[in-house]
């Protein structure tokens, strides 16, 4: 049985979201509904998940560690997985935020940078991921640079900013349009990466599952990586799991009593609204208890999820998953709702591992 729990995350807003906050919630009713919307989109769900993740970064970063006959281990990869809305964006990035040894750090020779993480542009080609990267490490460069030449600077920028770790999201765009050559190209090119005999990188590469079948095609490359998927729900299997994120969202997180979302059938329409991911089961909640707390409503109810994903997917109300009695033959499609003020949501499945060839 997987364990979950809520966290209330505390840190204060950069100071920006501090000014913008206190000029547009200039009377007393605004302010606290801020304050409710603050809570409902800060809180996160914790679950077995965030351990496994946790203990594969930091199997990441103790194996870059390693030193043999005075020279540093080569790097490894690490390929998390999952459909869109599964939570694997949201988990990473808060993973990453909460690690004290991943935090940028000033050096007498500049800034220390102990992971880089981007998202690959769309569509992307090797010398745009290249370019990308060396932004990020405070290297900008011409957009005309070959890309052998960009790729030698970003190997000299990783050296120099101490990187140990580089972690692309959406990382199935960079092999999308790519002909089987160049995919060729974009496993050695990580594999030089990881084998530079002077500062060797780990890699974490995060997207579609697709990503898996691009990793194993090269032998040396599949060999070096681990696999981590995060795996949709089904209901009536994960109906303890549904109950729980939707009482959770609405008491502890949003303080509205919830009236008629205890039922069987309720948390099925939910896990089919949400196409089966558990990151959009509690995007869904969240968007319904925004919808409530604008409203001044003192209940969460059925019909703020009826509201939130008419408005969110643009569907006639006879193709309203949440209010149409042959809801199972509805077509779904929740790409639209709002996303949260921090990311893709967190929370999935127990996760799946899979080790690398070799």
């Amino acid at each position: 049985m997987m364990s979950m729990q809520f966290q209330h995350i505390l840190e204060a807003p950069a100071d920006d979201a501090t000014d913008f906050r206190t000029r547009h919630a200039s009377d007393a009713v605004r302010a606290r509904r801020v304050a409710a919307l603050e809570k409902v989109h800060r809180s996160y769900l914790k679950t077995d998940r965030d351990s496994v993740l946790e203990a594969e970064f930091d199997r990441l970063i103790d194996t870059s560690s390693l030193v043999f006959n005075g020279r540093r281990a080569e790097g490894r990869a690490l390929v998390v997985v999952g459909q869109s809305g599964a939570g694997k964006t949201h988990a990473i990035r808060r993973l990453i935020e909460g690690r004290r040894e991943l935090l940028p750090e000033n050096l007498t020779l500049g800034m220390s940078l102990p992971i880089v993480s981007i998202t690959a542009p769309s569509p992307c080609t090797l010398k745009q991921l290249g370019i990308e990267l060396l932004r990020l490490l405070g290297y900008p460069i011409d957009r005309d640079v070959r890309e052998n030449v960009a790729w030698n600077r970003v190997r000299e920028q990783l050296r120099l900013r101490k990187v140990q770790i580089v972690h692309i999201d959406e990382a199935q765009h960079a092999v999308r349009l790519m002909n089987d050559h160049e995919i060729q190209k974009l496993s050695d090119t990580f594999k030089n990466v990881m084998q530079q005999p002077d500062w060797p990188v780990c890699l974490v590469l995060s997207g579609l599952p697709s990503l898996v079948q691009f990793a194993q095609r090269d032998v040396q490359f599949g060999r070096r990586c681990r696999f981590l998927s995060f795996d949709g729900i089904s209901f009536p299997r994960d109906i303890k799991r549904l109950r729980y994120i939707v009482e959770a969202i609405s008491t502890k997180c949003a303080a509205l009593p919830s009236e008629g979302l205890e039922s069987d059938e309720f948390l099925a329409r939910l896990c089919r609204a949400a196409e089966g991911q558990f990151g959009r089961v509690i995007q869904i909640c969240r968007s319904a208890a925004e919808e409530a707390i604008f409203a001044g409503a003192h209940t969460l109810t059925v019909r703020h999820f009826v509201d939130v994903y008419a408005a969110a997917t643009g569907c006639s109300p006879d193709a309203n998953v949440f209010a149409v009695r042959d809801w199972e033959f509805v077509p779904t499609g929740v790409s639209g709702i709002a996303a949260p003020l921090d990311g893709e949501e967190g929370g999935s499945t127990e996760p799946k591992r899979r080790k690398g060839r070799g």
